[in-house]
């Protein structure tokens, strides 16, 4: 019988192979370091959420005893065994990038991490104190037994496991510290003339007997999860917004798909895992490095090495609009064109700002999918609201891994009056859109703003977007349908 040809590629296995380009950028020599290690940081990144997203959903769908094959042909088992043999290469590569490359290089230019056992006495006294008066206080063990008993751990946060000795026990017991709270991971160790730093596990396992006194301490060995994220949210219900609470909810107690875990640590402590958390080998990744290395993008913005990035490219102001005239009267005669990162994202922010103040500003509405933490534009739609002006806001509750933020977004902008509409059932909404309804002398006009990125001025000077301004009654007419 001939074989079926299949047409495409995987969709996992593509996804991969894009992330190993991201990866070749950390691997470049000609690329400065920092910008190496930033690569590097992003690369896992990626493949955490490629974790949480994609790998959860298959491994759902081989729990549901569902077997559909994908345009290339291969089940759901299949894939996911392909998706564990190429990414253990990309681990194993990452792993070789940082330790025989980056780090060689960084220690040459200045930047070194110091193990616990590299540590002097001046800089082990200051780790010491750090530890007592920082540290200690913050974290807490917890004893653990039999899986029924195992905490319910952070999705992607960083835990040790430690294997304990009792002299009147007959067998090791175990414990847990969960590294929560905001806990420095890189703590700076004085140099003179270079930047030291040491890792938090590190410390923690150099002072671990003040957790436990009176016990002989086996074993310390971080180790960190990632839960599936793709639960799906049932359009069906009633109430968009609690339906993605409930979402929330459910994703921090979901199945484990990836345990990461030192490949210092022994069979005993695998196995004790493995069994707690319901992981196979297949699902186990062992790490001959730190853990969650998109921790390190900390490291690419150090001030005092600015030689090792790249050179700083400014976005630019654009010489159509002027600084001192009203966004209004510039639209009013003139369409605008923004290319982001390179023009600057201020004549966007400054608009919206603009309409909230501006008296003959009747209402504002506006189509909100991703935002910054400290939201300009956020705090103009309120002070707008405030102001007795009609602000309506679609927020959609399905962006994702922003969920809980547009959450508290929506719910605080509707504490300060501003209708808020919760997405569309069974749609998510991309669009960016932004209209303005301004009284004029002439009648009612409206201004309106067409993005391809997000209302966000922090990603607007990384991503490449499009930004449209126009008073163009046509487009508005259709951007309000």
């Amino acid at each position: 019988m001939k074989k079926k040809l299949h047409l495409y590629f995987n969709r996992e296995l593509s996804w991969l192979e894009f992330n190993q380009h991201v990866l070749d950028e950390a691997l470049d020599p000609s690329v400065p370091l920092l910008e190496r290690l930033k690569f590097l940081a992003i690369s896992a990144s990626n493949l955490d959420e490629f974790f949480m997203v994609r790998v959860g959903s298959l491994q759902w769908l081989v729990n549901q005893h569902r077997v559909p094959r994908d345009p290339s042909g291969m089940t759901c088992r299949q894939q996911l065994r392909a998706i564990g043999q190429r990414a253990r290469k990309i681990i194993n590569d990452q792993y070789a990038c940082l330790i025989n490359e980056l780090e060689p290089a960084l220690l040459e230019a200045g930047i070194r991490r110091l193990a616990s056992d590299q540590l002097t006495p001046t800089q082990a006294g200051a780790i010491e104190q750090i530890f007592e008066n920082e540290i200690f206080p913050v974290l807490t063990p917890m004893s653990v037994g039999e899986s029924s008993n195992f905490p319910l751990l952070v999705n992607q946060a960083l835990n040790l496991c430690v294997r304990l000795t009792v002299p009147t026990d007959t067998e090791d017991r175990f414990a847990v510290i969960p590294f929560l709270g905001p806990l420095q991971r890189f703590l700076t160790l004085q140099s003179e003339d270079a930047y030291f730093y040491t890792l938090l596990e590190d410390v923690v396992g150099l002072h671990i007997n003040r957790f436990f006194p009176g016990e002989s301490v086996q074993e310390v060995i971080p180790f960190r999860i990632s839960r599936n994220a793709d639960l799906r949210l049932d359009d069906s219900a009633g109430d968009l917004l609690a339906g993605m609470e409930d979402i929330l909810n459910a994703r921090t107690e979901s199945p484990c798909v990836r345990l990461e875990i030192a490949d210092s640590a022994s069979g005993e402590m695998l196995k004790f895992l493995q069994q707690s958390l319901q992981i196979t080998n297949q699902e186990t990744y062992t790490a001959i490095g730190p853990l969650d290395l998109s921790a390190f993008f900390q490291l690419a913005g150090l001030s005092g090495f600015e030689e090792l990035n790249d050179e700083p490219w400014p976005s630019q102001l654009t010489p159509e609009i002027d600084p001192t005239l009203p966004m209004f009267e510039i639209l009013s005669k003139e369409d605008i064109l923004l290319h982001h990162p390179y023009e600057s994202y201020e004549p966007v922010v400054r608009f919206i700002e603009e309409a909230a103040a501006d008296p003959d500003v009747l209402a504002i509405k506006q189509i909100l999918y991703r935002t910054s933490r400290k939201s300009p534009i956020i705090a103009a739609l309120r002070m707008a609201a405030e102001k007795g002006k009609n602000v309506t806001v679609l927020v959609e509750l399905k962006a994702r891994f922003d969920e809980a933020r547009n959450i508290e977004w929506a719910k605080s902008l509707e504490q300060n009056g501003v209708q808020v509409i919760y997405g569309v059932k069974g749609l998510k909404t991309h669009a960016k859109i932004c209209i303005i309804v301004r009284r004029e002398p002439h009648g009612i006009q409206r201004y309106l703003h067409i993005g391809t990125g997000n209302y966000n001025e922090a990603t607007a000077r990384l991503y490449t977007d499009i930004s449209f301004m126009t008073a163009n009654e046509e487009l508005g007419a259709d951007a309000t349908d």
